[in-house]
């Protein structure tokens, strides 16, 4: 993935769109970070 692209991109087509796509990885990024963490503890603890 090509930050410098997408920043271009962002300028060109507007910021909305681009920071929806942002958030949406951000909140992914975030489940599976928890997912993972969950998942650990399970094994740890059973």
């Amino acid at each position: 993935m090509d930050g410098g692209r997408n920043l271009t991109f962002g300028k060109k087509y507007g910021y909305k769109r681009d920071w929806k796509a942002a958030q949406r990885y951000g909140i992914e990024r975030v489940f599976f970070f928890l997912l993972k963490i969950v998942i650990c503890l399970f094994i740890k603890w059973s």
